[in-house]
């Protein structure tokens, strides 16, 4: 069955800028954030990774702006993988205000795993795991 994973947050007074709204940069790790639990709720540990020495590279990350977010704004992060090759992984979120409903970001990030500064095939055990998140919408 295919699945999105789903984290929340609520927009802190640290994530705000000097226009009122969360910085752009904010969103980054607003993403990486979400990304890593999902991982974590799928199951793949990102400490038992790098004991393994299994880093997870980000190649790419293009992030598109829909609306700002403000100040005490609750936020879902709604991800999924569209993509899931032998050494290569893409994975979709999306920033949606929780209470309006207007999206407010989509992100689009490529990566892969490295091992000895090398990429290798991701790990057949995490890559099943990946799978049960491999996603096409409609839009």
């Amino acid at each position: 069955m295919v699945q999105k994973a789903k984290y929340t947050l609520k927009v802190r007074n640290y994530h705000i800028d000097a226009y009122g709204h969360v910085n752009s940069a904010v969103y980054l790790n607003f993403l990486e954030e979400a990304r890593t639990t999902f991982l974590e709720e799928m199951g793949v540990s990102i400490e038992d990774l790098l004991k393994q020495g299994i880093f997870i590279y980000l190649a790419d990350i293009a992030v598109q702006f829909k609306k700002p977010a403000q100040l005490g704004d609750q936020l879902e992060i709604w991800g999924w993988y569209d993509e899931v090759k032998k050494v290569k992984l893409c994975w979709r979120q999306e920033i949606v205000n929780s209470v309006s409903g207007e999206l407010i970001a989509v992100a689009r990030t490529t990566g892969a795993f490295l091992k000895q500064g090398k990429i290798i095939p991701i790990p057949p055990e995490i890559r099943q795991k990946l799978l049960a998140f491999l996603w096409k919408p409609d839009r």
